[in-house]
């Protein structure tokens, strides 16, 4: 999400991407639980629960 829209401004300087992740995920957001809901926090909360609160390795 903000690295490739990062990565896509800083190598070409078209800054569309960066704008609409801005626009969707910072501004869009009023509390930091509205920024949560939008990603897969949900989800790794879900199964960190169901696995009695063992932390989750991403590789």
């Amino acid at each position: 999400m903000f690295r490739s829209a990062s990565d896509e401004f800083r190598k070409s300087g078209k800054k569309d991407a960066l704008k609409k992740y801005y626009d969707e995920y910072v501004f869009g957001c009023e509390t930091y639980d509205d920024f949560l809901a939008k990603l897969p926090y949900k989800t790794f909360k879900k199964i960190k629960d169901l696995d009695g609160g063992q932390p989750i390795i991403l590789s």
